[in-house]
């Protein structure tokens, strides 16, 4: 019998996995491509296919190790998932990589971040502002010197932010540099000053989707859709071939998503029992123990199912297994013992 203590690191192991998965399935070229062609000026023109050529190399996920000291990436030109310089502090990216524009000799650097939810005690976009400025601060002596500002390349910093409140939903927003005319007269040159951008894209599975983004990245992460439910749908509505190790990342991260809200489900019911058993007995020694009990069952099998979202670690054995998942793989993801697995049936 697992001890709550076990169950609870188990769980911390789970949610670690979860991130990972999500970013590295975010690193996917085409998923990348669908973010740029739907937000970004440079790109709208293009086809998703067409885009995808312009990402250079393997974009850099922060759960890559990367030497503070190397400043020299084969595929972002010294430009690695950590900016350390002097006097300042670390700064980790999840996603970082390198695009070219289309006609154009120069290039683009983009930054993605993937945020649990919206609010978390600070602005995104103010702190989307300072990842900007420290990806332009990182080109100086690798992508140009001084005085050749003019070789800055533009920034990209896109925030997605899952489970937006019902009153932003499904929304896109960017922010940028633009020239404003005090006294009229100064040409405007906007390749002279566009050089970062900041992209907020706000994600809520239960209202309507306005663009095609927010409608894949919903089905992508929609914790309640079945693996083999999202590859068809994937298909037949994106036109999205569900390659081998795009296709691995998010079956790991359908079951361990399974795991998360099964414990979920589990805890929401045992602490709304828990709460509705000593509210009915509290109500009970006023208007009857028997009448209190089955009123406090009641409201904590209510309170459980509202705080619980999907089935139990049982359950997530049992679709593994119609998956043909190997024993020790569904060991190592759902976190059981051996002789607890074949004790599933």
């Amino acid at each position: 019998m697992k001890t709550e203590l076990t169950r609870r690191l188990e769980l911390s192991q789970k949610m670690e996995q979860y991130d990972e998965h999500c970013k590295n399935i975010l690193a996917d070229k085409r998923i990348l491509a669908w973010i740029m062609k739907e937000t970004m000026k440079e790109f709208q023109s293009l086809e998703i296919d067409d885009i995808m050529q312009y990402i250079e190399g393997s974009p850099d996920v922060s759960s890559i190790p990367v030497d503070p000291g190397m400043t020299n990436s084969p595929v972002i030109h010294g430009i690695g998932t950590e900016g350390n310089i002097p006097y300042e502090g670390a700064v980790y990216f999840d996603i970082r990589f390198m695009a070219g524009l289309p006609k154009k000799e120069t290039g683009i650097i983009v930054n993605l971040e993937a945020q649990k939810e919206m609010r978390r005690g600070y602005s995104i976009v103010t702190r989307g502002i300072f990842y900007g400025a420290r990806m332009i601060s990182a080109q100086m002596g690798t992508e140009f010197t001084a005085p050749d500002y003019q070789k800055i390349k533009k920034v990209f910093s896109v925030w997605i932010c899952f489970h937006s409140p019902q009153y932003i939903g499904n929304a896109v927003s960017s922010y940028g540099l633009q020239k404003n005319d005090i006294v009229p007269g100064i040409p405007d040159i906007p390749e002279e000053y566009d050089k970062v951008e900041i992209i907020q894209i706000c994600l809520n599975p239960e209202r309507e989707n306005r663009i095609k983004l927010t409608e894949l990245l919903n089905l992508i992460f929609n914790s309640k859709l079945p693996y083999k439910e999202k590859v068809t749908l994937l298909r037949d509505s994106f036109g999205f071939p569900v390659e081998a190790e795009f296709g691995e990342e998010l079956k790991n991260m359908c079951n361990v998503s399974q795991y998360i809200f099964g414990y979920a489900l589990e805890e929401g019911i045992e602490q709304g029992l828990q709460q509705g058993i000593e509210q009915g007995i509290e109500q009970g020694l006023q208007q009857g123990l028997q009448q209190g009990i089955e009123q406090g069952m009641e409201q904590g099998l209510q309170q459980g199912m509202e705080q619980g979202r999907q089935s139990r670690t049982e359950e997530i054995v049992r679709r593994m297994r119609e998956e043909n998942y190997p024993e020790d793989q569904i060991i190592r993801i759902c976190g059981v013992t051996k002789e607890e697995l074949l004790s599933i049936k």
